[in-house]
């Protein structure tokens, strides 16, 4: 596996992160490590937390993404053909 592409991905909530993280399953990313939280200061305010996951991409994952989305558009065209017909 040759990692392509290193994204992290952050949230203010536990709720949101696993909303970003599901989507980015979806097109093929794998975790890298484990999630973790980390301060922040907010307009000098200590103690607001954050999420944080790592996430990875390999050529794989990505060729094997362009393929699917390279049918949905296929089958999407073959049906608003049928539709026209």
């Amino acid at each position: 596996m040759k990692i392509i592409l290193y994204h992290t991905v952050s949230a203010s909530t536990a709720a949101e992160l696993d909303t970003a993280v599901n989507a980015l399953f979806d097109e093929g990313y794998q975790l890298y490590g484990s999630p973790y939280l980390c301060d922040r200061a907010v307009e000098g305010v200590i103690g607001v937390m954050s999420f944080y996951q790592a996430m990875t991409l390999d050529k794989q994952a990505r060729e094997a993404n362009r393929s699917a989305v390279l049918n949905e558009i296929s089958e999407s065209k073959e049906v608003k053909t049928l539709k026209m017909v």
